[in-house]
């Protein structure tokens, strides 16, 4: 609930407080009020007080009551009234990337007096900050944080270019070389390591530059001698610092050609290192080191002796291969020359690193492993070498070592397929061998499932039904065995299937026994046998029985036709039908003779019926 009356009261120094102004209809929804009609003085001590009326309980209580009529006062923290404010502007004038700042102080008022903070600006790369000023190109009047401000100011950063050290030990000498009469003229000197040093004419031309090096050493040759008692200067950057610009005259000096101002740096970072062959044979000794780019290199022997040269490279580095092997654990010495003077040796010990033996008689496998498949890697190497198989675009896909035995097999961390090439390295002391590239043989559980469906698409006694059900039975399977007994379903089904097609009691002559006379029971049961395994046997229409299961399912169809052609008694009734006939010739119709009787009884049954109708009319 917004308060419904605000008192502005003045304090005075004992803490008393005197209402000087009110209102209690003016708090707007968000709580702003706006008080007038009175007068402070700049120092004046004021507190609000906010009233706010209670309903937060029924009328009717008491204490409601009372809290309504008189509701307690709540008082602000202590205000002291300020004085008109101006705005400082800080504008960062270029030399420094922060964003420029207003900042309110008292008309009349310092940054010291009002416990403000004068900003410092973070400068841009080169410089340092200098002061605030109220120009800015500098020129204006200082600003500090005891400067008086009457009225808004803008004021400006000002920065200095940060200086390197100044170059020092300056030696400028035209030099006479006492044989050849020749001149050159050489500026020597100290300057901040890797500055760039160049060298000036009196009249501000570049007449030479260089670099100092490692030891802050530099020595510059002029672009053309230079005439003694003429004035240089030398100035040195580096990272966009520069240093003051320090004048050196020109000396006269006579030398003999290989008495230059400075000696070479020593070259620094040496190693020597021999590498052996497997057998242990020293094959070649290589050094490497830094110097300054452009000088000569030599590598000595322990007796002194030059065993190789070279140049410092334009990156400072020098690779040197030996004339000779060096053995391990003897010292070398390798020193640098810059207009025919030579630094002080620096020596090393040569260490050595045996190249590692090619991996031999390589094999890479792939074959089905569990329901997946991997891809396995071995071969022969020297005892503890490091192995590492890459694929064909070179990504590494397997590691191992060679083992005690010489020999080393690797799991491939990714599965390739046959008929793609690997390659095998192996490593020592750092070292690789050459890559022995190796093609893939083998198969994947992906290739024997095709091989598997392409067996079923070339048996030739299933059914549609029945082949599709095998290749769904080999997509099914999750291993090499289950693949495998799922083909092999389908090839005994075909076998089968083969043996149903040609079974010769599948086509019974219906018009002869055994099937003719045969009871009409057996006749239905070998009828409905036929029946089934014709459906079977139908191409199209055919049901996968079998294929994908159990391939005995056929063969017990087979069976059933079987056992029911074999059911059929039509043989058996016609005997006893003519025996039957027989006997009723013999005991009825004794007028009959002998040729007849035989006639009668060697009939089929149906003329049997015909003669004993006969006879009975004969009879008659």
């Amino acid at each position: 609930m917004q308060p419904r009356t605000v008192n502005l009261y003045k304090v005075d120094d004992t803490g008393k407080k005197t209402l000087i102004a009110y209102t209690t209809s003016a708090v707007d929804q968000n709580g702003s009020f706006t008080l007038s009609k009175f007068t402070l003085n700049k120092g004046d001590k004021l507190v609000i007080g906010y009233v706010t009326p209670r309903t937060n309980k029924s009328l009717t209580d008491k204490d409601t009551i009372l809290q309504q009529a008189f509701p307690t006062e709540q008082f602000s923290n202590e205000i002291i009234v300020k004085g008109k404010q101006v705005t400082v502007t800080f504008n960062m004038n270029g030399v420094s990337d922060d964003e420029n700042q207003d900042i309110k102080v008292e008309k009349d008022s310092s940054f010291n007096k009002d416990s403000l903070t004068l900003p410092t600006p973070t400068m841009k790369t080169g410089y340092s900050f200098k002061e605030w000023n109220t120009q800015a190109d500098g020129k204006g009047t200082v600003v500090t944080a005891d400067t008086i401000f009457d009225t808004d100011t803008t004021v400006y950063a000002i920065g200095e270019k940060i200086k390197l050290p100044n170059p020092t030990n300056i030696k400028a000498e035209t030099r006479t070389d006492d044989k050849t009469k020749s001149q050159e003229t050489i500026i020597t000197g100290k300057a901040t390591p890797g500055a760039t040093v160049t060298i000036k004419d009196n009249l501000g031309n570049e007449i030479g530059t260089g670099v100092a090096n490692d030891a802050g050493n530099f020595e510059i040759k002029t672009t053309s001698p230079l005439a003694e008692a003429t004035k240089v200067s030398v100035e040195a950057t580096k990272g966009g610092e520069s240093s003051d610009a320090v004048e050196a005259t020109v000396e006269q000096n006579n030398f003999q050609k290989g008495n230059p101002l400075i000696q070479p740096a020593s070259p620094t970072a040496v190693t020597a290192v021999t590498i052996k062959a497997s057998d242990g044979t020293n094959n070649s000794t290589t050094v490497t080191g830094k110097a300054a780019a452009g000088e000569t290199v030599t590598v000595k022997d322990s007796s002194g002796n030059e065993i190789g040269t070279g140049v410092v490279g334009e990156d400072g580095t020098f690779t040197i291969t030996t004339n000779k092997p060096i053995a391990e654990n003897e010292r070398i010495q390798v020193v640098v020359t810059k207009d025919d003077a030579e630094s002080e040796p620096t020596e090393a010990v040569v260490t050595a690193k045996t190249e590692p033996t090619n991996p031999t008689e390589v094999t890479a496998k792939t074959l089905p492993d569990g329901n997946s498949d991997s891809t396995i890697v071995a071969g022969k190497g020297k005892a503890g070498e490091v192995v590492t198989v890459k694929n064909d675009a070179g990504k590494v896909i397997g590691t191992g070592k060679v083992s005690d035995d010489g020999t080393f097999s690797i799991k491939t961390d990714e599965v390739i397929e046959p008929g793609k090439q690997v390659s095998v390295i192996t490593t020592n002391d750092g070292m690789d061998s050459i890559p022995v590239p190796v093609t893939v043989s083998g198969e994947t559980i992906t290739s024997i499932e095709q091989s598997a469906k392409a067996a079923v698409d070339n048996l030739t006694y299933l059914n549609n039904a029945q082949k599709q059900s095998a290749k769904d039975a080999i997509d099914s399977a999750n291993t090499v065995d289950e693949i495998t007994t799922a083909k092999n379903n389908a090839v005994s089904t075909d076998t089968n299937m083969k043996d149903l097609s040609e079974d010769t009691k599948l086509a019974a002559d219906k018009t002869q026994d055994p099937y003719l006379n045969a009871d009409l029971d057996k006749k239905q049961a070998y009828d409905k046998a036929v029946e089934e395994a014709q459906k079977l046997l139908n191409k199209e229409t055919g049901t996968s029985v079998g294929a994908d299961k159990d391939p005995a399912e056929v063969a017990r169809i087979k069976q059933a036709v079987d056992d029911a052609y074999d059911a059929l008694n039509g043989n058996s009734s016609l005997d006893d039908a003519k025996q039957k006939a027989k006997d009723a010739v013999d005991k009825n119709y004794t007028n009959l003779n002998d040729k007849q009787k035989e006639t009668a009884a060697g009939n089929p049954a149906a003329r049997i019926a015909r003669v004993i109708a006969l006879i009975g009319n004969c009879v008659k």
